[in-house]
């Protein structure tokens, strides 16, 4: 097949029936309309942003990202979580290495929606598209993804304050619908402990968890004497509790484990055995990871030896220096 007969272009509108199709093909999983139209149109960061190539009337790849707002060094930026890299499998033998339709659409993408516009976005991957990625398409690892467990028998004994410390500090735990003006305060209270991180932001926890057209999350938020002291969400799943994204100041080491408990309590008052809790975080900050740790929960590798990687544009950081810096949780895939 020549060239000429491969055609790689930006999304247009009407594609999106076409790339579903595809999504099925490749995943063996059906997405529906709605939540395409939430990840791709209502990102309130922009988009779509995504690179398609089609052979004849057929589409063969496609090469995704949303963005999402970051906060680095002190500073807001913009970069993608990228994800729904597929090719259908009647073209995946046309070319070799950077040849290839996946490359070419891949190639296409950074050419037009990252090159002097992002400094890097991020992804998860694993297996042979890993080792390509690596290979041809400039892919960085950054982080082996590791899970946070808690076993069952670790659940009711978690280290809580006693009934009257409770009531003295005014610890309470509230299950919200919605993010509102206090997300805002809290996130720019606590960013300078975390390093670089997603701008958990009103605006971005309302689009991520609030507003998910298929997953219904339940979002914890617990404050001392009014002043929000951290959140959770996450939700309940095969009889785990997974929590997907949390934010703690690390100055009420009592607020996770306090939060945690009233959420256990919920859903055993709705009749849910709780086999254990799952849960991603990166390896740092430390302070948070020693929180973790005395609470009982207990490293283990993810299941499908995922990677998080990056592709960078510019020469101002390294994959090095993201691994000491970055803290990213399971919420912030799309795996979540």
């Amino acid at each position: 097949m020549s060239d000429s007969e491969i055609h790689i272009r930006p999304c247009r509108p009407g594609d999106e029936q076409a790339i579903l199709a595809l999504f099925q093909k490749a995943f063996h999983h059906e997405r529906s309309p709605n939540h395409w139209n939430w990840k791709f149109l209502a990102d309130p960061f922009g988009g779509p942003f995504i690179s398609t190539a089609w052979v004849d009337d057929n589409l063969a790849g496609h090469y995704a990202g949303y963005p999402v707002p970051f906060r680095m060094e002190g500073k807001d930026t913009i970069i993608y979580q990228v994800g729904d890299t597929m090719t259908d499998p009647a073209f995946r033998d046309i070319g070799r290495g950077r040849t290839n339709i996946l490359a070419r659409t891949t190639y296409h993408f950074y050419d037009t929606f990252c090159k002097g516009k992002i400094p890097f976005f991020y992804g998860f991957n694993t297996g042979k598209i890993h080792r390509f990625g690596k290979l041809f398409l400039r892919y960085e690892p950054v982080w082996e993804v590791g899970e946070w467990i808690l076993d069952r028998q670790g659940l009711d004994k978690l280290p809580l304050p006693g009934y009257w410390q409770r009531m003295i500090r005014g610890y309470n735990v509230d299950k919200v619908k919605s993010a509102g003006e206090w997300a805002d305060a809290f996130f720019e209270s606590v960013a300078p402990h975390y390093g670089w991180l997603v701008a958990r932001n009103a605006e971005y926890l309302q689009w991520r968890y609030c507003e998910h057209p298929d997953i219904q999350y339940d979002f914890w938020v617990i404050r001392r004497r009014r002043r929000i002291a951290g959140w959770m969400a996450g939700l309940y799943r095969n009889g785990r509790l997974h929590i997907g994204d949390a934010l703690f100041s690390p100055q009420d080491p009592w607020a996770m484990p306090l939060a945690l408990r009233a959420w256990l309590d919920y859903l055993r008052n709705q009749g849910h055995e709780i086999a254990g809790i799952r849960s991603w975080f990166t390896p740092q900050p430390l302070w948070w990871i020693r929180q973790l740790k005395t609470m009982g929960f207990r490293h283990a590798p993810e299941p499908n030896n995922l990677i998080m990687v990056i592709i960078r544009f510019t020469s101002d950081i390294s994959p090095q220096e993201a691994r000491k810096r970055m803290y990213f949780t399971w919420g912030d895939s799309d795996l979540f």
